[in-house]
């Protein structure tokens, strides 16, 4: 029976195109996300005018400089609250670029400023996440900003 033998450029083929996926998904070129992801919070806020801020609608207008319009009803019904929401501090270290299993530490503050002086403040803390799986290194890092700002519209929140 004939033997059939595979050359070495099959395999370094091979080998190339997994290493170049691999690459792509951590760049976030290719989207393939297959993970498990826990996340801990702890914040201290520090709030001005919390019953404005509680008791009227407002409207995120920016987030980071990003223009949004990010509308929350609450019961007070008055005239909408324009509040700017802005990441002062942002420090991430932890393992963000290994294929299989992530883990970051973000330490974080974030000032939220109205134009009314008087009502504002600002969300300080820690973020701590894991992840296990298929999941690059740009979309763990969006999803660790986003739970950032997701303290910041919890401390709004009524």
């Amino acid at each position: 029976m004939p033997r059939i033998r595979l050359g070495a450029r099959p395999l370094l083929a091979a080998g190339g195109l997994i290493a170049g996926c691999v690459v792509a998904r951590e760049a976030g070129l290719l989207d393939l996300e297959l993970q498990t992801h826990t996340a801990t919070r702890s914040s201290t806020k520090t709030l001005r005018g919390t019953d404005a801020l509680h008791g009227s609608d407002l409207h995120i207008v920016y987030v980071d400089g990003e223009q949004r319009n990010e509308h929350y009803i609450s019961s007070g019904g008055e005239k909408p609250l324009d509040v700017t929401v802005q990441v002062v501090r942002y420090d991430l270290s932890g393992w963000t670029w290994t294929p299989l299993y992530k883990r970051a530490k973000v330490e974080y503050e974030i000032a939220i400023t109205t134009p009314d002086p008087a009502i504002g403040g600002s969300v300080s803390g820690t973020l701590e996440a894991t992840s296990r799986g298929l999941m690059s290194h740009r979309a763990f890092c969006e999803a660790l900003r986003e739970s950032v700002h997701e303290e910041a519209r919890a401390a709004m929140a009524p």
